[in-house]
């Protein structure tokens, strides 16, 4: 049945840390053996992963987001409140203790900062797992929130040519002083490089969180600076989700997003 997600439980090679790979294959998948799909890559898959999977299923009848094998990518731990400070640890760009508020105030310095050991674990584990054992068309995506989405910046900095397209909801810039912003400054992409994302989403919610977190801000901060840096034809936009938060404006991200991205 296509529609009930296949799950695994991996440990990544390098660190130890523990996932929760959810894998869902299109509608068409075994009615159409000779084609090939794209990968949709989500972290936050504990809470992303579903809605996602249902978003491409339903638009992709009229062609507004593509048949793909739905990726949800999760730490593998039931304690909401230690999965919120994994998510400080894992998704974040430099080593830092949030502010209190955001309920991972108690982690300790060195134990964050470590988005380049968790995209060893996407690169080199999840998806030759995906992409070898399923029709997988070599076309990746991206999808994250807040925290997730401020790993894929760090993400793409690292590795340009991972992903073709990328959905950035809410992404946390303001990390540690927007330590992303010094990075994304540092950050030389060679002149050879053959890949670079083709198109990229950043959304927020109209009522998104101000100081000292100023998403609408700081996204708009994100939005010139990889303006400048993704050198033509690629693509890159930015939606405020209209009467929605930090949480609510994914649903409307989720469906926007993915039909922008959709686009040619």
């Amino acid at each position: 049945m296509t529609w009930i997600p296949k799950a695994h439980r991996l440990t990544c090679d390098r660190t130890g840390a523990r996932h929760l790979v959810q894998v869902a294959t299109p509608a068409r998948y075994h009615l159409l053996p000779d084609r090939s799909w794209p990968v949709l890559v989500v972290m936050d898959g504990q809470w992303l992963f579903g809605t996602v999977k249902d978003a491409t299923r339903i638009m992709a009848f009229d062609k507004e987001a593509p048949e793909a094998i739905v990726v949800g990518i999760s730490f593998d731990e039931d304690n909401p409140a230690e999965l919120v400070r994994e998510r400080a640890r894992w998704y974040s760009p430099s080593a830092w203790v949030p502010p209190a508020v955001v309920g991972a105030g108690d982690i300790e310095t060195d134990s964050a900062g470590r988005a380049l050991e968790l995209a060893d674990f996407v690169e080199h584990q999840v998806l030759p797992m995906i992409e070898g054992g399923l029709r997988a068309s070599g076309e990746r995506w991206f999808v994250g929130h807040s925290f997730s989405a401020l790993f894929g910046v760090r993400l793409m900095l690292d590795r340009p040519e991972m992903f073709s397209r990328l959905l950035l909801m809410s992404p946390s810039v303001w990390w540690d002083d927007r330590a992303i912003l010094d990075i994304e400054a540092a950050t030389n992409w060679p002149e050879e490089l053959e890949a670079t994302p083709r198109r990229i989403f950043i959304s927020v919610g109209e009522d998104e969180y101000e100081a000292p977190f100023d998403m609408k801000t700081n996204a708009k901060v994100l939005l010139d600076r990889l303006r400048v840096r993704c050198p033509a034809p690629a693509e890159v936009t930015y939606a405020v989700q209209p009467g929605t938060n930090h949480s609510s404006s994914v649903f409307n991200a989720i469906s926007s997003g993915l039909r922008w991205l959709n686009q040619s």
